[in-house]
């Protein structure tokens, strides 16, 4: 059992909190801002702490990205190794900054009227080279079809990636500046593609949401042991060659108002053979992702929505019901144009 502290900005960091928590590991939150006490009330593990000054009795510190400046300094102030953590991160939310990143190391950033198929490479940076690398098609819109207002995030179709030339070009950029900047844990590129032409959007650092969740679907192994191992630097975890696919659930007024807190018991259910598969998150009116894993997209589909069918408890609760129908058609265009192996 291990003793684990998350900081956070937004109150990100529960769906990790929960995940650790359930695998028998004391767990701490902190944030210098109150943290959705209507989804944590009355929970003894995890459980939120007020202050950062005995940084030394953790085992382990994670940070969930969402940008905290105040508590990166605090945690840089103490020289303390933090996965996800630091001045960076938080950077990455200054649109400037990113432009300026892409300027110097001359990428050529997504205009609107560019065509092309969008591509969000995810991996792993343990302070000198990326592992664990996958390829992640976002799909942003929130209702079917895609349809209606954009969304951080409504659902995911992920692949393994490693040598392919989609990740050389999307990751290899920026090894010397997170190197310079001395970052250590989950790292993000977007690109628009078509044809060999490939062109940079967003650059995010962190356990972006809802796409690790959906990474880590393929990570053979408990969160606590693949974290520990990166950590250390110590031999990896497995991480399967097959698809992974999720499914993000929410309730009105999402996506609009938010803001508001949700306690998630009145909606779901949570079978046990269901838990490995269900990242709760409980804010912004979001409840959290459904994930799958299959040996084609189509496995991967039918076991997430089963598993949101085994789940679901209310009628209130809002998904798309068409995630995984046309990425399939994508990631063939991919390999077709050689970014894909």
């Amino acid at each position: 059992m291990a003793s684990i502290l998350i900081t956070t900005n937004k109150g990100k960091g529960t769906s990790l909190a929960l995940r650790l928590a359930h695998e028998g590991h004391i767990v701490k939150m902190y944030a210098d801002k109150p943290i959705t006490e209507g989804f944590m009330q009355g929970m003894k593990n995890p459980s939120v702490i007020a202050s950062l000054k005995l940084l030394d009795q953790f085992d382990l510190v994670l940070d969930d990205g969402t940008g905290n400046p105040s508590v990166d300094y605090d945690i840089q102030e103490s020289g303390r190794p933090v996965i996800g953590g630091g001045p960076f991160p938080s950077k990455l939310m200054n649109i400037d900054y990113v432009n300026k990143i892409k300027t110097v190391l001359c990428l050529p950033s997504i205009e609107p009227s560019l065509e092309g198929i969008k591509v969000f490479t995810y991996a792993w940076f343990d302070g000198n080279r990326f592992d664990y690398t996958t390829h992640a098609i976002v799909t942003n819109k929130f209702l079917d079809n895609n349809r209606g207002p954009s969304t951080e995030c409504s659902g995911v179709v992920l692949t393994r990636g490693e040598s392919d030339k989609l990740s050389t070009i999307a990751l290899n950029p920026f090894e010397d500046l997170l190197r310079k900047v001395e970052y250590i844990g989950p790292f993000g590129v977007e690109t628009l593609l078509h044809g060999e032409k490939s062109f940079y959007g967003s650059i995010k650092a962190g356990f972006v949401y809802d796409v690790f969740p959906t990474s880590f679907e393929l990570i053979k192994g408990s969160l606590f042991d693949f974290l520990w191992k990166f950590f250390l630097k110590e031999e990896k975890l497995p991480i399967s060659n097959e698809y992974a696919l999720s499914v993000r659930l929410s309730v009105p007024p999402y996506p609009y108002n938010q803001g508001k807190d949700e306690n998630c018991n009145p909606y779901i259910s949570l079978p046990e053979p269901a838990k490995p598969h269900v990242w709760l998150d409980g804010h912004d009116s979001i409840i959290g992702c459904i994930t799958a894993r299959g040996a084609t997209i189509n496995e991967a589909r039918r076991r997430v929505y089963r598993t949101i069918r085994n789940t679901v408890q209310s009628d209130i609760v809002q998904f798309r019901q068409d995630i995984g129908q046309i990425e399939d058609e994508q990631i063939k265009q991919l390999r077709e144009w050689g970014w894909l192996e």
